[in-house]
Parts: structure tokens; C-alpha cells; sequence
């Protein structure tokens, strides 16, 4: 056909830079007039302080952004947000650990659109549970609400749903309550998974009891050879064994 476009200028992508390349359109080896464009290509570069990291569940880390002289401005994204959050203030990148896993934070520029990633591990937020002291008579349950336990700081919005108590005897003496199996959510959504959780016993007292007897409520009558009844009140009996005889 004899049309040919003829391109003057270079991009060298490993260095940042503005670039300008110009299109000529020929016809057999000559220009043709008013048949140029120019294009300014922008090699842009984004670097972090460091490309990968661990936070606790709940916690923050940050770490910091550069870029070239000619990049645009900058975005963060996360992700999952389920597992962490990122913001964005000046140069400083801040993240928020939301749950237990791995993720990808994306910081980038909106002029050549260069991009650099970050990658963030959330793991568990240790804490301890432990079981109040309780004094109770023999013959008494234990109070198993989880008002009887003390739980250490949890995240912001999280609270402990339920949990089981244990006592070790029910004979009176000195014994252990043992907690086991919280449950803790933020909202309706089950959030124990996001903790490491470490059970302390509590202690237990039973104390004794003084024994009663059982009261009687007996036939009055002249004998007659019939059967009657009489009646055998073991409500004030505790742990005791009534024989008729």
C-alpha cells in the first residue's frame, strides 16, 4: 500500500521516567503532513519498606511507601477484609488485623499505575479465662454462668457468648472448677477461632452440712386391722438414704 508508521523515541522501563514517543505517518518514505501524534509513556516506581509481615488479631502494623517524582497519587487495597484492612495516611500504611489467615495489601500509583504488594499474616490474640473462686453447701450446684469467670482483654466488639464450668467433686472439701469450651462472638459471628485461649481453674469449696432427720406424719386411730399410711418428709434430708424397716 506504501503507508508506514514510523516511531521515534524510547521507553526504558527499569528506570522511572516520562517518556515521549512520536508516530509519523509515511507514504513511501515521506511524511505526510499533520499526520503526527506524540505520546508521553509514564514509567512510574513504587517502593515499600518492607514486602511482608505479621500482626495479632486486633492489632495494627504499618509500614511505609515511596515513590518516584513523577507517580501520581496512591490507593491501598486489601484483599480480604475479612482477614485485614489497610489505610492510607501520607506515607505510612497502616494495617488492621480482622481474622486469623494471610492476605495481600496492593499500594498503587494512579499516574503510570505502577503497583507494589505486601503481604500480611494475622494470627490468634492470646488470652486467659479464668474461673472465679465459689463457696457452696453440700448438695449445691456450682453457679455455671459465664459471670463466673474472668476473661482477659478481648478485641473491640468481641464478648464471650457462653462457656462450660466444671467441678472436680460434690463431696464437701477443697476443690477445682475448670472452665472449657468459650465461645466468643462479635455480633452473631463467631469469632473463637481468632484466640488462643488458655483455661485457669478456679477454686472450689463444699462445705458440710448439718444432718436433719426426716419428719413423720403418723396414723391416730383405734385399731381396726386395715392398712394406713404414714407420711415420710425427706425435703430437709441432704445426700442421706431413708430404710423403712
Amino acid at each position: 500500500i506504501g503507508y508506514t508508521v514510523v516511531t521515534t523515541g524510547t521507553v526504558d522501563t527499569s528506570k522511572s521516567g516520562d517518556y515521549t514517543l512520536t508516530y509519523q505517518l509515511q507514504y513511501s518514505g515521506e511524511n505526510i503532513s499533520g499526520a503526527t501524534v506524540s505520546r508521553v509513556v509514564h514509567v512510574t516506581d513504587v517502593t515499600l519498606s518492607a514486602t511482608s509481615g505479621s500482626v495479632v488479631y486486633g492489632s495494627t502494623k504499618t509500614f511505609t511507601v515511596s515513590k518516584s517524582a513523577n507517580a501520581g497519587s496512591l490507593t491501598v487495597t486489601s484483599a480480604s477484609g475479612d482477614i485485614a484492612t489497610a489505610t492510607l495516611s501520607g506515607s505510612t500504611v497502616t494495617i488492621t488485623g480482622k481474622g486469623v489467615g494471610t492476605t495481600t495489601i496492593t499500594v498503587k500509583e494512579s499516574n503510570g499505575e505502577a503497583t507494589a504488594t505486601y503481604t500480611i499474616t494475622v494470627t490468634k490474640k492470646a488470652i486467659t479465662i479464668t474461673a472465679e473462686p465459689q463457696e457452696i453447701d453440700f448438695g449445691e450446684t456450682i453457679d455455671t454462668s459465664k459471670s463466673q469467670v474472668t476473661v482477659a482483654t478481648l478485641v473491640t466488639g468481641d464478648s464471650l457468648d457462653s462457656i462450660t464450668l466444671t467441678a472436680n467433686r460434690t463431696a464437701a472439701g477443697s476443690g477445682k472448677i475448670t472452665p472449657s469450651a468459650a465461645v466468643i462472638k462479635q455480633g452473631t459471628k463467631n469469632v473463637t477461632g481468632n484466640y488462643n485461649i488458655t483455661y485457669v481453674s478456679g477454686d472450689l469449696t463444699i462445705n458440710k452440712v448439718k444432718a436433719t432427720n426426716p419428719t413423720l406424719t403418723a396414723y391416730t386411730g383405734t385399731y381396726d386391722g386395715a392398712s394406713h399410711t404414714i407420711t415420710v418428709n425427706t425435703s430437709s434430708v441432704v445426700g442421706g438414704t431413708v430404710v423403712y424397716r
